[in-house]
């Protein structure tokens, strides 16, 4: 775009968050964003440049997998600053519809998480200390998580 617009990858810019993440900054909209900023994050990076010439980052196998190979090539290059780093005080639960968030003070990075369909038929259940080796093992070629719905016949 012409005068090359940034727009930071901050919730402040998050503009949607139906079936994938867009980020926007005034007429700038960048969407599906959710494969590269997981990538980021499994690989530990929180200061990274990505310079795009469409609206959206290319898709590839629908996971982060391409982009932390990508990150792997480059290389990661520690920084002088010293990291701001966001320390969760006290427990904070969210809730929307049937689905519930919980997060509590912990020391490094856990995610457990269960998934289940209205009648409990269907339930996921995934629980792992996150590391960059986990991420990379355990969870950055996911896709997306969803039901399976048989059909009726």
């Amino acid at each position: 775009m012409e005068g090359t617009p940034e727009v930071e990858a901050s919730i402040e810019n998050v503009s949607a968050t139906t079936r994938s993440t867009s980020l926007s900054r005034g007429n700038v909209k960048i969407q599906t964003v959710e494969h590269v900023l997981a990538a980021f994050a499994g690989r530990g990076v929180d200061n990274a440049m990505v310079e795009l010439d469409a609206n959206e980052p290319p898709i590839g196998d629908g996971s982060a997998r391409p982009y932390m190979k990508m990150i792997e090539t480059a290389g990661v290059v520690p920084q002088d600053e010293p990291r701001e780093v966001f320390r969760l005080q006290s427990p904070v639960c969210l809730e929307r519809g049937e689905t519930t968030l919980s997060v509590v003070p912990h020391d490094g990075f856990k995610i457990t998480c269960t998934s289940a369909d209205a009648r409990g038929r269907y339930t996921q259940f995934y629980s792992a200390d996150v590391t960059p080796e986990t991420w990379e093992r355990e969870i950055g070629h996911a896709r997306t998580f969803c039901f399976l719905r048989k059909s009726r016949r």
